[in-house]
């Protein structure tokens, strides 16, 4: 089985990306510190793509997706968690920057945690790591935001203004 193709059509039924394979090579050339990812395979980036995706859309955002429900066959309308409902400028036709920019920096990671033959979970649970005579301690609980602390931190950066505010907090916007 082959890797899926990258389907970025906003608010689709099938869409499995915000970002496409041109857009992300584009930012990896903008990024000043990336340039050695620039020769990963369109494949390696392609899979980071797409797993990049699914992380951000395990994070809880506010509002609800811009098209609910399901179509004739069951399926629902909107796939991926954006665009939301209350980005009322956009009447759904569009990904948010900033939505687009934390899936790069989170498929940027993906691909160097790859190329350390690492993955995001491994650094997640990891709590010290030694090379020499190798030995590893691992952390004793999950936390309840680990969906948003599996996220690269420019990527969490950018969803910020997205996310849920935690328990017991309330954003106030004037």
């Amino acid at each position: 089985m082959g890797i899926s193709a990258i389907v970025t059509t906003v608010a689709n039924a099938n869409a499995n990306s915000y970002v496409d394979l041109t857009e992300f090579n584009q930012y990896i050339d903008d990024r000043s510190n990336a340039a050695s990812l620039s020769t990963q395979s369109d494949d390696n980036k392609t899979r980071a793509l797409l797993q990049a995706t699914r992380e951000i859309d395990l994070c809880k955002y506010s509002g609800t997706k811009y098209y609910t429900g399901h179509n004739d066959d069951g399926d629902p309308i909107q796939a991926l968690a954006f665009p939301r409902g209350y980005m009322f400028a956009n009447n759904g036709t569009y990904i948010p920057r900033e939505v687009k920019n934390a899936q790069c920096e989170q498929a940027l990671q993906i691909l160097k945690l790859s190329a350390q033959k690492q993955d995001s979970e491994d650094i997640d649970n990891l709590s010290s790591f030694s090379r020499g005579g190798v030995s590893a301690s691992f952390k004793d609980k999950v936390s309840k935001d680990q969906d948003q602390k599996r996220l690269a931190p420019k990527a969490l950066q950018y969803l910020r203004e997205h996310l849920v505010s935690g328990a017991g907090t309330i954003q106030l916007i004037r």
